[in-house]
């Protein structure tokens, strides 16, 4: 997948309790490359990227393979070359406490923490539903810097402060445009999985 196409489909920003670690398209590692596999932690070009070895080698294989069938099943028996091609998935794992990833192509916004971290579901969806109306419209950036500073903030924010901007919890809506991972998947495997269809 041309990095380009990568940079259009995603934008997956990784968080750590104290170090912040930042993965855009330009920076994440792109399986797809001979260089990039190998930051993937994959010996060739693949469809998946486990840069924190959150699988051993044999099971990252296992699921490239899968990948790579899912290409060759999805294929069309009409057409021309770029028609008859099927979707080309990517696996990106990450292991994180928490985890934001915003996908361009569907304006849609992931979540996922650990327990422990303090920042429950409904706090960030209290702050994401004030944002929701800039994502759908693609302003990401404008978006994005109001959620992530909200969230520094949001252990400290009571429902009786008298500063309604940043009081988030008396206007929070659910909204279908978060999907949220129970803690208790993030737990059991410690790691973020995301399944992307991109065509090349």
């Amino acid at each position: 997948m041309s990095r380009q196409i990568l940079t259009s489909i995603i934008y997956l920003l990784i968080f750590d309790y104290s170090i912040s670690v930042e993965f855009n398209a330009k920076t994440y590692p792109n399986p797809k490359t001979f260089r990039g596999a190998k930051e993937c932690n994959m010996r060739s070009i693949s469809n998946l990227c486990d840069p924190d070895q959150v699988f051993d080698e044999s099971t990252r294989y296992r699921l490239n393979s899968e990948l790579q069938q899912m290409t060759r099943r999805t294929e069309k028996v009409q057409g021309g070359f770029c028609d008859r091609k099927g979707f080309e998935p990517l696996l990106l794992i990450a292991h994180e406490s928490v985890i934001f990833f915003l996908s361009a192509l569907d304006h849609q916004f992931y979540y996922s923490s650990e327990p422990e971290t303090g920042f429950d579901q409904s706090d960030f969806l209290a702050i994401k539903a004030g944002q929701d109306s800039y994502l759908a419209e693609g302003n990401y950036t404008f978006a994005l810097v109001n959620i992530f500073k909200q969230i520094g903030g949001a252990k400290n924010i009571q429902v009786t402060s008298e500063d309604k901007e940043t009081d988030y919890k008396q206007k929070a809506k659910p909204n279908n445009n978060a999907l949220i991972f129970s803690p208790s998947y993030l737990t059991l495997i410690s790691s973020f999985i995301v399944l992307i269809f991109g065509l090349l």
